[in-house]
């Protein structure tokens, strides 16, 4: 499994815009690519900032949707008056959750 980490910055008023273009803009376009694994939005009220994990099946998976993901990005980032800080890939070592 990969993930692409999205971090942006900016005023923490706005943090709940963010997270509601997250769900209901960039949630499901991912739904619909091909690999897509799920997304996890992380916000700090306090300085702004607030990232945004995407999970996919493979690394050409991800990468293939790249500029698809840069878009939302920049309308994400636009939406909730934020500046994208750094975007980032990993390869997911470890990814356990319980209910």
């Amino acid at each position: 499994m990969y993930a692409r980490v999205s971090t942006l910055e900016g005023s923490p008023q706005l943090i709940d815009d963010g997270l509601r273009y997250l769900r209901e803009e960039i949630l499901p376009s991912g739904k619909d690519d091909p690999g897509f694994k799920g997304l996890i939005a992380l916000g700090d009220r306090n300085s702004g900032k607030a990232l945004s994990i995407t999970l996919w099946e493979s690394e050409e998976e991800m990468r293939a949707t790249e500029q698809d993901a840069n878009q939302l990005r920049r309308a994400w980032s636009e939406r909730s008056g934020q500046e994208i800080v750094s975007v980032e890939s990993y390869e997911v070592g470890l990814f356990e959750v319980e209910s």
